[in-house]
C-alpha cells in the first residue's frame, strides 16, 4: 500500500463530527479479537520458520525475511533495485 493510499484510508476512517457513533456489536468485537490473536500467532510462527530456514541454509534471517516479505507483497522489483543500488555503493557491481 502506498503512502497516499494509507493517508486516504486513514482520512476516510477518521471520526467525523457529523457522523453518529454506533456501538460495535459484541460478535463483531469478538471476531476482531480472534483475528488479531490469529495474526499475532501467525507472525510468531513466521518468525520461528524464518529463523529455522535461515539457520538451515546459512542465510541471514533478516535477508530471508525481507525477501519473503517482498515476494509475498509482489515487491520483488523494488527489492532488486535496492539490492543493486547497495551493491554499487559497496563496490560489488
Amino acid at each position: 500500500m502506498s503512502m497516499a493510499e494509507y493517508e486516504r484510508k486513514k482520512a476516510a476512517a477518521a471520526e467525523s463530527p457529523d457522523r453518529a457513533l454506533k456501538k460495535v456489536p459484541e460478535d463483531v468485537l469478538s471476531e476482531l479479537v480472534d483475528l488479531k490473536s490469529a495474526a499475532k500467532g501467525a507472525a510468531e510462527d513466521f518468525a520461528v520458520a524464518i529463523e529455522a530456514a535461515a539457520e538451515k541454509h546459512g542465510m541471514p534471517k533478516a535477508a530471508l525475511a525481507r525477501y519473503v516479505t517482498a515476494r509475498c507483497g509482489d515487491r520483488l522489483a523494488k527489492l532488486t533495485a535496492e539490492v543493486e543500488a547497495t551493491q554499487m555503493l559497496l563496490g560489488l557491481e
